[in-house]
């Protein structure tokens, strides 16, 4: 089903609905991916039991160990400045340590996963209980120190888990020691804020987030209210993958502006009706809820419940945010997926010829390849625009050129957009590729480049259409610039001047 549904973007491509086969080609890559990560965790699994969950287990503990001890450096000021704060802790903006991983949420789920590969070490024999209990709560207060109410939520989902699967644990005492270990988390606010005057360390942290539910919610109810709206309005092919800012465009007028750009719905489940509409997105859902449904009756002993606890960790992260985009844990969740449908006896869709198999990861490899090759291009390439733009060296005496890409068409759109001037007498096509382009690149600079072409064009209708994007996508302060900033330019251009700006 999975390799299946990697045709999806090819077929919005066809249809029009997504603009850029490069697009299609970065969507069916993840998906593929994942395909070809069940794949090999279903057959390594019944060539050597356990071995690749094991392998998994060993790679996650210990980044997990290693990403709390980056996060209690950095807490405690131990680099400050310099390019171990850059690589370490990739230089921390606001009062969550993250280690590296760039998101607070993402470390507490990771983290989560270490709290799970304890209990997986545990069960088979290699930690006694107490060497489990103290890894367990260091991992437990480097969540705290994400202060992620999502973790919260997954930690007392794990909970009501082990009390469900209570007979099937090496002790009867496991529900008890995870109970205490959870209010030990719920305890480490306080504890974390004592040692920091204690110790004096860092800067003032209000270690409360956790209980402070409401307020920050708003946004994303907000948020699911838009897109569930979008929803209605294409319910039968949806937007096209990764689409979803015209998604929120297409219904910002009868809502309350977000203020910000959505790239993602911060749901699983919207973002896969919005993304290829209601009838498919319900099949898709329906049929991860079937998986889901039967692999939670097939568990019988505690190695399965660990391996289930994992995948749905990540599931109920992705209820609130988008976890799965990150390789890093799409593809191991790929592989779990994999080695409990072989652990369930589940026989798999196609068999064919290993050779077969073998041209089949050969392809998504040479995909892959493709993607960096192009990468290191446009990278390339951009990098000496910016150098042009800003006149730096002598990159201005010499154009940057669009990137030779295979495969990342969309980002050599965007590099010619970025580079071409707006002018009169621009044919229809052009106009059409440069609005796909700022439709997929969703920017204020990129909106009014749209609309002042459009303007220039004798087209000052679909121009002030353009402008009554952009406040929807950014806050009240930068919407009055922007504002300012076309009057200002309509002051020395009568073609401008057709266009008024867009009230509310």
């Amino acid at each position: 089903m999975v390799a299946a549904c990697g045709c999806l973007p090819w077929l919005q491509v066809a249809l029009g609905i997504v603009p850029f086969a490069g697009q299609a080609w970065m969507a069916s890559l993840y998906l593929w991916g994942l395909a070809c990560a069940i794949w090999m965790g279903y057959h390594w699994e019944r060539a050597a039991p356990n071995q690749l969950s094991n392998t998994l287990f060993v790679a996650i503990l210990v980044s997990a160990v290693v990403s709390v001890w980056l996060q209690l450096s950095t807490w405690l000021d131990l680099w400050s400045g310099g390019f171990l704060e850059i690589w370490w802790s990739m230089t921390l903006t606001g009062d969550r340590p993250y280690a590296n991983f760039g998101q607070p949420n993402l470390l507490a789920t990771f983290l989560v996963w270490g709290l799970l590969a304890c209990l997986w070490f545990y069960i088979g024999g290699h930690f006694r209980g107490g060497t489990a209990v103290l890894l367990a709560a260091y991992l437990l207060i480097g969540i705290a120190l994400t202060q992620s109410r999502m973790a919260t939520l997954v930690l007392a989902s794990g909970l009501l888990a082990t009390c469900w699967w209570r007979s099937l644990w090496p002790s009867p005492r496991m529900p008890w020691v995870c109970l205490g270990l959870f209010a030990f988390f719920l305890l480490c606010p306080v504890l974390l804020g004592w040692l920091q005057v204690v110790l004096d360390v860092g800067p003032e942290r209000d270690f409360q987030r956790l209980g402070a539910w409401a307020g920050t919610r708003e946004l994303r109810v907000a948020a699911w209210r838009t897109f569930a709206l979008a929803v209605l309005e294409r319910p039968w092919l949806g937007y096209g993958w990764k689409e979803l800012v015209e998604a929120q465009l297409a219904v910002a007028d009868r809502l309350p502006p977000l203020r910000v750009a959505f790239a993602h719905t911060h749901n699983l489940v919207l973002d896969l009706l919005a993304w290829c509409g209601i009838p498919m997105g319900l099949a898709i859902v329906g049929a991860l809820l079937c998986w889901s449904w039967r692999t939670a009756r097939s568990v019988r002993c505690a190695k399965g419940a660990v391996l289930l606890m994992v995948v749905a960790a990540i599931g109920i992260h992705a209820m609130l945010e988008f976890p799965l985009h990150y390789a890093h844990f799409l593809l191991p969740v790929g592989m779990l997926a994999g080695i409990l449908d072989a652990r369930r006896g589940v026989r798999v869709a196609w068999t064919g010829p290993r050779w077969i198999s073998g041209l089949v990861l050969l392809a998504v490899a040479a995909m892959l390849a493709a993607v960096i090759r192009d990468y290191l291009r446009v990278e390339q390439a951009y990098t000496v625009l910016r150098f042009e733009q800003q006149r730096i060296g002598s990159a201005h005496l010499h154009p940057a050129q669009p990137p030779d890409v295979l495969v990342l068409t969309q980002m050599r759109e965007w590099f010619r957009f970025a580079r071409d001037d707006v002018r009169s007498g621009m044919d229809d096509e052009e106009m059409a590729r440069s609005m796909h382009v700022a439709s997929t690149f969703p920017t204020t600079a990129a909106f009014l480049r749209v609309a002042t072409m459009l303007a220039v064009n004798g087209r000052p209708e679909e121009a002030g259409h353009w402008l009554g994007k952009i406040c929807p996508l950014i806050d009240e302060q930068s919407c009055t610039a922007v504002e300012s900033l076309w009057k200002e330019r309509a002051l020395s251009d009568a073609r401008l001047q057709e266009v008024a700006w867009p009230t509310p």
